[in-house]
């Protein structure tokens, strides 16, 4: 609200303290950094990464807890019942990495 309301700057390490960013990374290495990101997201299966997109975006912190858990569940039910939990379980049992079909 106080860089809103009195057009404030702040600091890449203030937007950092204040989790409006999640890391800071040296000048110039933006775009490395965010494609080993995305090399790390493209490792986790997409069923499960589009539920956890949609809970961010959907689950509200003003929603009642028992209206959030049914959302929440509602999301995370069909992951569970997926091929891919399956083999993200069976992968790590086997201690190899799992490959993900988004089935």
């Amino acid at each position: 609200a106080e860089m809103v309301l009195l057009g404030r700057h702040c600091t890449a390490q203030e937007a950092l303290e204040w989790g409006l960013i999640n890391r800071i990374v040296p000048k110039g290495q933006a775009l490395a950094e965010a494609k080993k990101m995305a090399e790390e997201l493209c490792k986790t299966g997409p069923l499960a990464l589009k539920a956890i997109t949609r809970s961010l975006r959907e689950l509200q912190t003003d929603m009642a807890e028992e209206e959030a858990m049914l959302k929440s569940d509602e999301l995370a039910g069909p992951v569970f019942a997926s091929k891919d939990a399956k083999e993200g379980m069976r992968a790590f049992k086997e201690k190899r990495p799992a490959n993900f079909t988004g089935e």
